[in-house]
């Protein structure tokens, strides 16, 4: 199974440590700033088909 989604290191957020989800096939960042363990959670769904499988459409992300 190859991961679609990965996670990134992302700047700090009120002194408190975030990642990214990007999605390795297209580099477009699906999540911004999120917790760790949020965030391993997140992706681990994600990667386990519970998104687009690698390729989500451009103008789902216009909000991010």
């Amino acid at each position: 199974m190859s991961m679609n989604y990965k996670l990134i290191n992302s700047t700090n957020v009120d002194c408190v440590a975030t990642v990214d989800i990007m999605e390795t096939a297209t580099n477009q960042v699906i999540r911004y700033a999120l917790p760790y363990s949020k965030a391993k959670d997140f992706c681990r769904n994600l990667n386990f088909g519970g998104g687009f499988d690698g390729y989500t459409p451009e103008f789902f992300l216009k909000n991010i």
